[in-house]
């Protein structure tokens, strides 16, 4: 049966601006990982993911990036994973506030 690694990130502050670290996760020996940002009202912006096999240099992971919807959970499933670590980076147009956000890993 597979484990799960997973992180929990509660009130987190975000202000309008870009490329804010939401978390980072340890993928070592995970294949898949999800990431999910909880919107507050009026949230606008986008999220996307970073990985790093070093957790210092990173690069975006393809096709890993979202737009954030208010009220909503916004969630960037990636799948393949050979890295390290992965990051969330958020960038707010709108609705400066704290945030929830939940991280997860499947190990192989």
């Amino acid at each position: 049966m597979s484990k799960v690694t997973h992180k929990r990130v509660e009130s987190i502050a975000l202000t309008v601006s870009s490329d804010q670290v939401l978390g980072v996760l340890d993928v070592t020996n995970c294949n898949g990982a999800s990431v999910q940002l909880n919107g507050i009202a009026l949230t606008a912006g986008s999220m996307k993911l970073q990985q790093s096999n070093d957790g210092t240099n990173w690069e975006d992971i393809p096709s890993a990036t979202s737009t954030l919807a208010a009220s909503e959970a916004n969630i960037i499933n990636v799948s393949n994973l050979y890295t390290g670590h992965i990051r969330a980076l958020v960038t707010l147009s709108a609705a400066a506030g704290n945030y929830n956000a939940f991280f997860l890993g499947k190990e192989r």
